[in-house]
């Protein structure tokens, strides 16, 4: 608070260069096309808009999904015997691939935060699909679930057609924002691209009751949902 005074009064020192740079910022805005409403840091090491940190979020959460797809399948290669790979062990180098596109580093989604607060995320207001967890019919159980109650913190417990839209419902994983719902084909979630990372923490409503595919290795269940907080 102190360095935020200092800064002030220094700057009111100089009335004419700070009128200056006033006037520039409204030049650049009309003559340049620059929407100084996605500006998110003014630093030392320059100015920082909205968009460059989404670009650089996609730009590394698509490495991510490609290196952990490439782990994941040389991990299951190295616990086979010899280099032979069962038809269960493809099955499951899928399932664990899909799984893996689907999720982010902690490192990765800081990016999906705002800077000035890290705690509120840019994708406020957006509308998307996210894999919320595998569905275990038999069972009646999540095998995997990516979603909480706000109230408790406690993971869902309820099938997903008994999910109601406007359901608010906080992610416990930093899950990869896709813009459409997945086809149940051969492209599946790679079809769809990449809005952004829901970091774990945020808050989101159902906006649909979830669906379930069924891929030969699991019901994964997605649904879309708008970012609260």
């Amino acid at each position: 608070m102190e360095d935020r005074t200092s800064l002030v009064l220094n700057l009111a020192k100089y009335p004419i260069i700070v009128f200056s740079i006033l006037i520039a910022l409204v030049v650049a805005e009309a003559m340049l096309d620059i929407d100084f409403s996605r500006l998110t840091r003014i630093s030392a090491g320059g100015i920082e808009f909205a968009e460059q940190r989404q670009e650089t979020l996609e730009a590394l959460s698509g490495i991510e999904e490609r290196v952990n797809a490439l782990w994941e399948r040389v991990e299951v290669l190295e616990a086979s015997s010899h280099g032979n790979i069962s038809p269960q062990q493809i099955l499951e180098i899928e399932q664990r691939t899909a799984e893996a596109a689907q999720m982010v580093s902690d490192e990765t989604a800081k990016l999906a935060r705002d800077p000035e607060t890290a705690s509120k995320t840019l994708l406020r207001g957006k509308s998307g699909y996210i894999w919320i967890g595998n569905w275990d019919s038999q069972n009646k159980t999540w095998s995997t679930v990516n979603l909480a109650l706000p109230e408790t913190g406690e993971g869902l417990t309820i099938s997903p057609k008994d999910l109601k839209s406007g359901t608010r419902l906080v992610v416990t994983g930093n899950l990869v924002l896709r813009g459409g719902m997945p086809a149940n084909d051969t492209d599946y979630y790679r079809g769809e691209r990449r809005e952004g990372v829901v970091p774990k923490g945020t808050q989101v409503l159902l906006r649909s009751v979830p669906e379930v595919i069924n891929r030969e290795y699991a019901l994964q269940v997605w649904a879309r949902v708008e970012i609260v907080e």
